[in-house]
Formats: C-alpha cells, structure tokens, sequence
C-alpha cells in the first residue's frame, strides 16, 4: 500500500513571510533532512504546491525552482 500524500494548490511566485523561526526540509515530510533554519521574519517566494502541509519555497528569486526548501504551509503568511 503506497503512502497518502496530501496535496493543496498554491500559486508560484506568492511572496511569504515566514512568522517562527523553523527548519527548513529537503522533502516535504517531517522526518526528511534539515536543509538550513529559517528565522521569523524572512521572506520567501512559492515554487509549487504545497504537499503533506509543505510548501516547496526558495528565499532567493535568483534560484533554480530545483534549489527550493520545503517549509511548514502553517508558518507562513502571504504578503500581498
């Protein structure tokens, strides 16, 4: 049996600002390697869909989508 994976769509190129300090992920699952720690008050910009309440984000708008960190839906705020 293969696992659930929740998905939610979100637009690319939303701008977040990140409202804890928290890890940012490889891979959208809570056991997945940490990538670096992101502090409260950064901002991000979306690349895909969230997937299992991640969402895949780069904190660079000179970044490959390829190099994009994965962080909790729940800690970010859009900016609009």
């Amino acid at each position: 049996m293969g696992r659930m994976v929740d998905r939610g769509n979100r637009k690319a190129g939303v701008r977040y600002e990140v409202t804890e300090d928290t890890k940012a992920k490889s891979y959208p699952l809570i056991d997945s390697k940490t990538e670096k720690v992101m502090q409260k008050g950064s901002i991000v910009y979306s690349v895909s869909d969230s997937i299992n309440a991640y969402l895949c984000v780069k904190d660079n708008l000179e970044a490959n989508d390829e190099q994009c960190i994965w962080l909790p839906v729940g800690i970010l705020k859009p900016i609009y």
